[in-house]
């Protein structure tokens, strides 16, 4: 559509000659990705204005989802979407013209004199003279409209009374609404999770629960009620660990019943994540300061300002800024405005009282329910606390089955090119063009310690200019070009360029995915570049030592109520470099040491190039333990005095009770503790012999790409939509998606597709959940994120069983855990997450499709008992899947 009204229907045959033309649209980037444009079509992105005028506030990136986020009708079709869009600019600015902020105006006057698109709308809609007008960069200085922090909080004086069974009931119950229907298991597993609060059972562990609790249950609530109730009593937190974002959004919304009034509630209850996930003041303010003069930069910085004087949390990722709004504005650059490179300066910066990481820090110590992801929390564990010395006591450890992923990536250490880098990036700083980096190095960041500390600060300053000295050993600026023409600079370079040979010398290169290699028969250059390089990171480590040894010293010494400002900055600053210098350089040595010997035991170690869309990547040496639990669970013993296990799909599904649990336990790492857990099962609710139908295509050949995409599109035919179909490769899904989407496309079915549509994966299953009749590809990670109850999905579909990758690392833990049994397991964990996803509450109804005829009949236990199973051909499959879904549905 045209600014005038002129409506005219574009396809990828006529769309280039539009490009120049100004045309208001929705999502410019998926709009040109629609029409096979090489670059977007200039005009008026609709989004912008809504980010605009309601910032920090969630709308799917589609005419439909701001059609509904505004209150105006829903568009049915292509000419509805144009009479949709007009409608919703008229709300939006009608809306602007009631807003009197003095910022807003200075935001938007300094937008229109930079040419926005939207920029003359918004200022009449604003009232304000549209004649040229001095507009001045400090409009976007929104830091200074935000609220300081108070400068002490009161140390909590916790205690350690247990909570009783009937308190635990009588909280579910005042948390319950008295609409909600009558659970038993529910209450049953709140009893069950009371356990986690009692007294501390042995001396040597903290009281262990493993609970399995199946969909439906309202798991979620029952354990809220004990851990609530025990952080009130003890006056102090519960931390409550999920893997996926959308758990930690339900409970963000759960303990809405808890916490009616959102004042209390923001006390209450904390969503902690780590400080690469909060924005950041310091480099939002450097990044204002290099925009004059640049009108595209000037246009995002002010969206984000808007953002930034409305958000709750500045989380950045997950909260309330939209992804959408990252991907237009590019989300590299909008990345860049968190600290991803571990260079805070902690109370050196001149934003400290207003910093979101050190409020939601701060939040945490004070609040009865803390929410993190697994990773943070056994970092957390592992180094006695984050930013501060505080650990709790009582953990929930929801969604369980992914503690040993979880545990598998925060243990693991990477020797590679990348991190190598990174190291001396995080050390050095910005090297080269200096003015274009935003990049502080350690010198810089410990400058005002060295200030404070006066004439003691020369030993800091000699052992700060030895690592400065030491780090140049590792790969320097344009080290990826040099590794790509064969060259190098340094013993770092010099090593990974050998193990680069070495790895193509022994590899077939035209693979598209990762390429491992075995440390075997290694050639005596790449051993002779082994030891160069474990030479120059023992010298760095060496010198990083120096530097804590002297800060610990000196932390000592401030015993003076004035030294507090001084202790505070040198105690955050051994605590960042003992983690981003001294823990990776030891590990790094570690691995070097034992390279032309036996690797422990404990460990497996492999080299790899890690490749995207067949391309290099990175390049090193990857160290992982066989099983990562068991540094999980030596963590957690030395502080926690309750830790509870929950998820629906924790035990395996042998039928053998004993060997299922022992399965649960041993994923969990429960299985390293000297005591045995307490146990608790309960069944899903659900009548899934009624509502869920699992069907085996056996007249199609996996390896028949035209066959799988043929079942795919008549599966999602038959179900009018609502389907997603997972897929256990990339190139797989891209190739049935090329040949199926036009005939869904004439059937007015939306299809919707990982690594082909622009969309964040999060921004597509939101697009997904909202339009019931679309369908959705991915590949099966994306299962986790997947939570859509009701009739928008209806139908999955797998393209084949998903076994376990057969990379050197599961090789490993195979042969350490009973061969192929260990591969059923993981497999059938899989189809349990998976059809777990089909059925999220009592209304819905469900199919399960596997094109894959050599499934095994012992993964079929992966489902719940009573569960329909047929093995039939297609068109029997998708006879029955049209039947079923259309009866009473």
């Amino acid at each position: 559509m045209y600014p005038d009204g002129e409506i005219k229907e574009l396809n990828s045959a006529n769309a280039e000659q539009f490009v120049e033309a100004p045309v208001i649209q929705c999502y410019t980037r998926v709009t040109a990705t629609a029409l096979n444009l090489s670059a977007p079509i200039r005009g008026y992105d609709v989004l912008e204005l809504f980010a605009f005028v309601r910032p920090a506030e969630f709308c799917l990136p589609t005419i439909s989802g701001l059609a509904a986020a505004t209150s105006n009708k829903i568009p049915k079709n292509i000419h509805e979407d144009s009479e949709a869009l007009i409608d919703i600019i008229k709300t939006l600015l009608n809306e602007l013209s009631t807003q009197k902020s003095p910022q807003l105006k200075k935001t938007a006057s300094l937008l229109d004199s930079v040419n926005w698109s939207w920029g003359e709308s918004v200022m009449r809609a604003l009232n304000i003279n549209t004649e040229p007008q001095i507009s001045e960069i400090t409009a976007l200085h929104a830091w200074r409209d935000l609220k300081l922090f108070p400068e002490t909080i009161k140390p909590r004086v916790s205690a350690e009374e247990p909570i009783l069974e009937n308190a635990s009931i009588m909280r579910l119950a005042s948390m319950l609404s008295t609409e909600s229907e009558e659970r038993p298991s529910q209450t049953e597993y709140a009893v069950a999770i009371t356990n986690v609060f009692s007294h501390q059972e042995y001396p040597d562990q903290p009281n262990l629960l493993v609970a399995e609790a199946g969909t439906g249950i309202g798991k979620t609530l029952a354990y809220l009620a004990p851990a609530t109730l025990w952080a009130e009593k003890n006056n102090a937190a519960v931390w409550i660990s999920t893997y996926t974002r959308n758990l930690q959004q339900q409970l963000d919304k759960e303990t809405d019943k808890l916490y009616t009034d959102p004042t209390i509630k923001a006390k209450k209850v904390v969503i902690r994540k780590g400080r690469e996930n909060y924005f950041c003041l310091l480099n939002y303010q450097e990044a204002v300061n290099q925009s004059h003069n640049n009108p595209n930069a000037i246009i995002a910085l002010a969206l984000i300002s808007r953002w930034l004087l409305s958000t709750r949390s500045g989380d950045m990722l997950g909260d309330d800024l939209p992804s959408w709004l990252s991907d237009i504005l590019g989300l590299s650059k909008v990345l860049s405005l968190a600290d991803r490179r571990g260079e805070c300066i902690h109370s050196a910066c001149t934003h400290y009282k207003k910093c979101f990481v050190e409020k939601a820090i701060r939040n945490a110590q004070q609040a009865d329910i803390v929410v993190a992801n697994h990773a943070l929390v056994m970092v957390q564990a592992a180094l006695g606390g984050l930013d501060d010395t505080n650990a709790p006591s009582r953990y929930i450890f929801d969604e369980g089955h992914h503690i040993f992923d979880a545990a598998d990536n925060a243990f693991a250490a990477h020797l590679t090119i990348n991190e190598t880098a990174d190291l001396r990036r995080w050390i050095l700083g910005g090297e080269g063009n200096k003015g274009a980096s935003r990049s502080r190095g350690i010198k810089k960041r410990i400058s005002d310690v060295v200030e404070l500390l006066g004439d003691d600060s020369e030993n800091l300053s000699i052992g700060i200019q030895n690592i400065l000295k030491c780090a140049l050993v590792l790969p320097a600026p344009g080290y990826k070009t040099r590794l790509l023409d064969n060259k190098f600079e340094g013993p770092a370079e010099g090593f990974f360029l050998q193990l680069k040979h070495h790895m193509y010398t022994n590899l077939v290169s035209d693979s598209p995915y990762n390429l491992e290699l075995e440390i075997l028969d290694l050639p005596v250059q790449l051993i002779i570049k082994a030891k160069e390089i474990s030479v120059a990171l023992s010298n760095l480590g060496n010198a990083v030592t120096t530097v804590l040894h002297f800060l610990d010293l000196k932390i000592k010494d401030c015993k003076d109520p004035g030294d507090n400002y001084l202790k505070h900055r040198m105690e955050g600053l051994h605590r960042t470099l003992d983690q981003k210098a001294a823990l990776p350089l030891n590990a790094w040595n570690q691995m070097l040491e034992t390279l032309e010997c036996q690797t422990p035991a404990e460990f497996i170690d492999w080299f790899c190039i890690n490749r995207y869309d067949g391309k290099d990547v990175d390049i090193g040496l990857h160290r992982h333990w066989i099983d990562p639990t068991l540094p999980f669970a030596q963590t957690l013993i030395t502080h926690a005095q309750g830790v509870g296990i929950t998820s629906a799909t924790l035990k395996d599904n042998t039928g053998e009770d004993s060997i299922d649990w022992e399965y649960a336990e041993k994923h969990t790492g429960i299985s390293h503790f000297s005591h045995p857990p307490k146990r608790s099962a309960l069944q899903s609710p659900f009548d899934y012999e009624n509502v869920t139908r699992v069907y085996i295509v056996n007249d199609i050949k996996k390896t028949n790409i035209h066959d799988i995409a043929n079942a795919y599109q008549n599966l999602f035919a038959a179900a009018k939509g609502g389907a997603l179909g997972l897929f256990t490769a990339i190139s797989r899904l891209k190739k049935v998606h090329e040949m199926m989407h036009r005939g869904l496309e004439n059937l007015n079915i939306p299809l919707y597709a990982q690594h082909i549509d622009p969309f964040p994966t999060n921004t597509l299953i939101d697009i997904f959940r909202s339009e019931e009749d679309s369908c959705l590809l991915g590949t099966d990670a994306i299962r986790d994120g997947i939570d859509v109850p009701g009739s928008a999905l209806r139908l999955m579909v797998f393209d084949r069983v998903p076994w376990p990758r057969p990379s050197i690392l599961h090789k490993a833990r195979r042969n350490a855990n009973e061969g192929s049994v260990y591969d059923d397991r993981i497999t059938r964990s899989k189809l349990k997450q998976a059809f777990g996803r089909l059925i999220r509450s009592g209304d819905d109804k469900g199919v399960f499709v596997i094109l894959d005829s050599m499934t095994p009949t012992r993964l079929l236990s992966s489902f719940p008992k009573d569960t329909p199973i047929k093995r039939l051909p297609l068109k029997e499959v998708i006879k029955e899947t049209k039947i079923f879904l259309e009866t009473e549905f």
